[in-house]
């Protein structure tokens, strides 16, 4: 539903985006490219699929950067810090705290 030339980035989960699907849009030039840090079995598993054109496979490691790292650290502290002073806990998945 795309228009052509077209780019699509995902770096949210791998169901978001169908992997056969992708690789035979970029095949025939249906879109433009696409960047994905997460795709369906990573890494890329044959030689065809990593030959599709204007692909960038990342594989959970976009983040990656000097700064990233930093905040990361960062936050975590901060949530420790939080959690042995009793405070409410930020990002809480499982419900608890």
């Amino acid at each position: 539903m795309l228009k052509p030339g077209a780019f699509i980035v995902n770096t949210a989960r791998e169901a978001v985006i169908q992997k056969t699907a992708i690789l035979q849009a970029l095949r025939e030039g249906r879109i433009a490219g696409a960047g994905l840090d997460v795709v369906k079995d990573e890494p890329l598993k044959t030689a065809e699929e990593a030959a599709a054109p204007n692909l960038i496979v990342t594989c959970h490691s976009a983040f990656s950067s000097v700064e990233s790292k930093l905040q990361m650290r960062s936050t975590f502290a901060l949530i420790a810090l939080d959690s042995v002073r009793g405070d409410p806990l930020e990002n809480v998945v499982t419900g608890v705290v």
